[in-house]
């Protein structure tokens, strides 16, 4: 699920968050060195549903558009499918989703990720005084 592209990009996205920044979709590619500014949001996507399903916030919320510090229409519109969220301003999201990002502990996020993709992954502890 997550290639090495992914895990580069969680890894920018990790130390911007740390340092409270944003950071513009550009930026981010050059920093990655991939050459698709277009095409980045196919690996935005998964790490972002990823950090929601399991933070509840939404990490890509702080890639933005060059000088002008709102996101691109691709995050509105994952972010509203996803939470079926249709109306809050989208000023209102990105704020609050930055700030969710910028409080967030993300030193362990690496490790669940790479842990998501085992094949094996250990069933759930059952109580075994609990029946079914």
């Amino acid at each position: 699920m997550f290639s090495d592209l992914h895990y580069s990009i969680a890894r920018e996205l990790i130390s911007c968050a740390n340092k409270h920044e944003l950071i513009a979709y550009k930026d981010l590619c050059e920093k990655i060195n991939y050459g698709g500014v277009r095409k980045i949001g196919v690996y935005l996507d998964p790490i972002s549903k990823f950090t929601y399903f399991h933070y509840g916030i939404f990490i890509s919320s702080i890639v933005i558009l060059k000088g002008t510090k709102k996101n691109g229409q691709g995050f509105i519109k994952m972010y509203r499918s996803v939470t079926g969220d249709y109306a809050t301003p989208e000023s209102d999201i990105e704020e609050a989703q930055r700030e969710k990002v910028y409080e967030q502990d993300w030193s362990i996020l690496i490790k669940e990720m790479q842990y998501s993709e085992r094949d094996s992954m250990p069933p759930p502890k059952r109580n075994p005084s609990v029946t079914s």
